[in-house]
């Protein structure tokens, strides 16, 4: 489509210096004014077709844009589809890897704020004890009082300041 409008541009400019040169040599009034007036309708074509153009490109970009945004979504819906929602410790849900979609990767958490805005974000133990998980993008901290390789059985800490009140 751009050739086209490169074409089109070309052939506005060259009749406009046709009509030019064919004012110059005309010596009748009625002539000069009717070639002026044709002269000024191919300046205005050639805003339109200049105007077309901006508006095409425009369009593109746009069009390139929703393509890299869809593709987007289906690559993120692709690695969704690997894990699943699970529960760490009761009250605590974390997306786990699918045993049979681990592909070679070890076992490993992924942090559910971060899943629901379509990131991937692996929950990290950085305490020695490894007794919580964190995610380093959002700051999410799943504290449960034991802590094994996924799969396993886990439990949560009580706070027995709170017993009393429960």
């Amino acid at each position: 489509m751009i050739p086209e409008f490169t074409a089109a541009i070309a052939l506005v400019g060259q009749a406009i210096k046709t009509a030019g040169s064919v004012v110059e040599t005309t010596s009748d009034l009625k002539s000069k004014e009717a070639i002026a007036g044709l002269q000024n309708g191919v300046l205005d074509l050639q805003a339109k077709v200049y105007a077309a153009q901006a508006k095409y490109q425009e369009l593109a970009d746009a069009k390139r844009e929703m393509e890299e945004k869809l593709r987007a979504f289906e690559k993120w819906d692709s690695e969704a589809t690997r894990y699943k929602l699970t529960a760490l410790a009761p009250g605590i849900l974390v997306y786990e890897l699918k045993a049979d979609q681990s592909h070679g990767e070890p076992e490993h958490y992924i942090c559910p704020h971060c899943f629901e805005r379509k990131q991937k974000s692996i929950l990290h133990r950085p305490s020695t004890s490894h007794s919580s998980y964190v995610c380093h993008e959002c700051k999410f901290k799943a504290h449960p009082a034991r802590i094994s390789t996924p799969g396993f059985s886990v439990g949560i800490r009580r706070n027995r300041s709170l017993d009393g009140l429960i």
